[in-house]
């Protein structure tokens, strides 16, 4: 005869939360070491050359931090001339 054994019994642990809250507790963990990694980076990385001279150009100061002068052409403005045509294909017989 088979032996009968309760659903409780059964389980392999008591039942609760416990391996939820351990996992609310790694996300956030998780969460706290990204945003002090992000914060760590963008104060120690440095700018680099090509980077300040896009802001100079753009803003007219490498920190980027004044607004763009009005003297600043649009980068696509519309009134540029219009592109030279292709030349046409030679009709070729069938």
């Amino acid at each position: 005869m088979a032996k009968i054994v309760t659903d409780e019994r059964a389980r392999q642990g008591p039942s609760g939360r416990p391996v939820l809250v351990v996992l609310i507790a790694a996300m956030i963990l998780c969460g706290i070491a990204i945003g002090g990694y992000l914060t760590w980076v963008t104060k120690t990385s440095p700018d680099s050359p090509a980077q300040d001279a896009s802001r100079a150009a753009i803003t007219g100061s490498p920190s980027g931090s004044t607004a763009p002068s009005s003297t600043t052409p649009p980068v696509n403005s519309g009134s540029s001339a219009p592109a030279t045509p292709a030349t046409p294909r030679p009709a070729t017989a069938q």
